[in-house]
């Protein structure tokens, strides 16, 4: 706002560098595991996701769960080829990330732990190994600790700001019904 003014365009321009920077990240990590045609067009359809659209045309702080994930998995499958504990550190951070933009961002944490659980179970050589998810995971409390950290500090203010920005009321599955 000090360079461009006040104005919905200037808002905007935060949300749509997000929505950009996840493009380039997916195309990276499509890039990883194909080829740069199907990487392309895999970015393609990605930028046409109604979620996508959504949240990089709005000034909300929510854009940053498009890169968070994205990122994450990038991160782990260059650090499952390559080696490296920085790639697993920068995955694990990456994540963390999410914990900085809107509440939603609560629930992709879980998706990686029951991820990486499945394939520790079931598939054992896409495991990266438990020396990489302390990495992974050392990252992700590097950037989320300020987040948790505060939440656990100042609880009931946290807990209010959750509730009211759920849709629900922070009153579980009863008041989803509600809703209906």
């Amino acid at each position: 706002t000090k360079v461009f003014g006040w104005s919905a365009a200037s808002f905007r321009m935060a949300a749509a560098a997000w929505g950009l920077l996840s493009l380039l990240a997916f195309w990276v990590v499509a890039r990883q595991i194909s080829s740069p045609i199907t990487a392309s067009a895999s970015a393609l359809l990605y930028s046409a996701l109604h979620l996508h659209i959504a949240y990089s045309r709005q000034f909300f702080p929510s854009t940053p769960l498009l890169v968070a994930p994205v990122l994450a998995l990038g991160f782990y499958v260059v650090g499952w080829r390559r080696g490296g504990w920085g790639w697993f550190l920068a995955g694990g951070a990456s994540l963390g990330l999410a914990l900085h933009g809107y509440t939603p961002g609560r629930v992709e944490p879980g998706v990686f732990v029951i991820w990486f659980a499945a394939m520790a179970l079931l598939q054992n050589r896409a495991f990266a190994g438990w020396r990489a998810m302390a990495w992974f995971w050392g990252g992700f409390l590097l950037c989320a600790g300020p987040v948790i950290l505060w939440a656990m500090a100042h609880h009931e203010q946290y807990m209010g700001l959750v509730n009211q920005l759920n849709a629900h009321g922070g009153h579980g599955l009863t008041g989803y019904i509600e809703g209906i």
